[in-house]
């Protein structure tokens, strides 16, 4: 518990120690609760460094609350090579349905245009439905896709409740 407590403190400082510090808990501590938390309060160190450690717990994890936490923290990373990050994320087939939702989430909060373009075209390649939920979900969240909700809603190659559910976020969305 003590060293859970530190991990947040260390977190709430600006430096270079705490990015080190943090880096440190989160490869070597003992316990996995203390390297949770670590990876979780990665999210506030925005440097290059910290973005590469995420992005290899991503590749190399089975551990599924690890994988979790590092989808969070790179969300928080304001920069091109963390978007790029969530979007081979979810694309990835093979990684768990639960963490490709959360990576496809995280590009729907992020708005610009290249992140709702790489959404629309994944939805148009994706095969698996419940992706394809939670990617009209993401669009919806960003706001200006009501137009594309409204033409998915309608088209009549789509599935009945992949529609169904595109007019109900379009009939949601405050603007086309």
């Amino acid at each position: 518990k003590l060293r859970e407590k530190a991990v947040f403190l260390v977190s709430q400082k600006r430096g270079g120690d705490v990015e080190d510090i943090l880096l440190s808990t989160a490869r070597n501590d003992p316990s996995s609760k203390v390297r949770d938390q670590a990876v979780f309060w990665l999210s506030q160190v925005p440097s290059e460094r910290a973005l590469g450690y995420l992005e290899d717990i991503l590749k190399n994890t089975n551990d599924e609350k690890v994988a979790d936490k590092a989808i969070f923290a790179i969300s928080q990373h304001n920069s091109a090579r963390a978007s790029q990050m969530l979007r081979d994320y979810a694309l990835n087939q093979n990684a768990e349905f639960k963490l490709r939702d959360k990576a496809i989430f995280w590009l729907g909060q992020r708005h610009g245009t290249e992140n709702t373009q790489f959404l629309k075209d994944l939805y148009a390649r994706e095969r698996d439905a419940k992706i394809k939920d939670k990617i009209i979900f993401a669009l919806s969240q960003q706001g200006g896709n009501g137009s594309w909700l409204m033409n998915l809603g309608t088209n009549e190659n789509e599935t009945v409740e992949m529609g169904k559910k595109a007019l109900f976020w379009a009939a949601q969305s405050r603007s086309t």
